[in-house]
């Protein structure tokens, strides 16, 4: 029985090591049956959802999901007992045992039996409620910035001075009548919107641009052509906001403000 004594104690060696793995783990790690039943997990999914190891498995996964998002990967869930994926991503709240509600990010993989039936399947779980806030908070403030531009008018712009690529926070071209598939990054296409009279004093302020202090805000008035040949007074606010150790300027933004009706 020599050779089944040894496939024995390397069974326990691995055992041995993947318990002390996944209890060591910065994540939540679980194993469920094919019914959805926890058969392990691990000490860190115990704190992302306040339930203790024996409260957990004497539970299915789907008792601690929210019940917005009891269907939320069931057609993944499907393809990987099927063996049509090998592994899916899976975003969605749990109810923690307080009754908050969490997010979560799950990879889960499934083991199948030598005759292709699913054995169990192994989920690692990471609680992504602080992104979620983040994401939701930057969401919001966007939202909120967009609808104060639109109020005042106003256009956000940023300019990468090594590549010359403009980009716009919100509605610049459309303010001058373009679509966005008619506009183009690069510098040149925005100076070419310029009134004549009005391009040359830019390009030459770009050039001195290194000169300028990092503290200083530009200000000029240009006009820039409209989709029907028409043109728009608008008051150009710019500020140096990054600059490489020689002082070269890499980044300048700045507002767009449309005056043609004070004009």
């Amino acid at each position: 029985i020599s050779e089944r004594k040894r496939s024995e104690e390397a069974l326990a060696q691995y055992d041995q090591r993947f318990r002390a793995i996944s209890e060591n783990a910065a994540v939540g790690i679980a194993i469920a049956s094919p019914e959805k039943h926890f058969l392990y997990v691990n000490r860190e999914l115990t704190k992302i959802t306040g339930y203790s190891v024996e409260e957990l498995l004497s539970r299915t996964y789907e008792d601690i999901t929210h019940p917005d998002d009891i269907r939320v990967g069931m057609e993944q869930h499907r393809r990987l007992h099927a063996g049509e994926i090998d592994s899916c991503l899976v975003e969605k709240r749990y109810l923690r045992k307080d009754g908050t509600i969490i997010w979560i990010d799950a990879s889960i993989s499934c083991v199948h039996k030598q005759n292709g039936e699913p054995a169990y399947t192994i989920a690692v779980i990471e609680d992504i409620s602080g992104r979620k806030a983040a994401e939701e908070a930057l969401k919001k403030s966007k939202q909120d910035l967009d609808v104060a531009l639109d109020g005042a008018n106003m256009h956000l712009w940023h300019l990468d001075c090594k590549t010359r690529m403009l980009s716009y926070l919100n509605k610049l071209p459309q303010s001058l009548g373009y679509t966005q598939d008619e506009v183009r990054p690069d510098l040149e296409f925005w100076l070419g919107l310029l009134h004549p009279e009005d391009r040359e004093r830019i390009v030459e302020r770009l050039r001195h641009v290194d000169e300028e202090p990092r503290e200083t805000a530009g200000e000029t008035e240009v006009r820039l052509r409209t989709r029907n040949n028409q043109w728009k007074w608008m008051l150009m606010r710019a500020r140096i906001v990054e600059q490489d150790g020689h002082g070269t300027v890499l980044l300048l933004a700045g507002t767009c403000l449309d005056i043609t009706e004070r004009k």
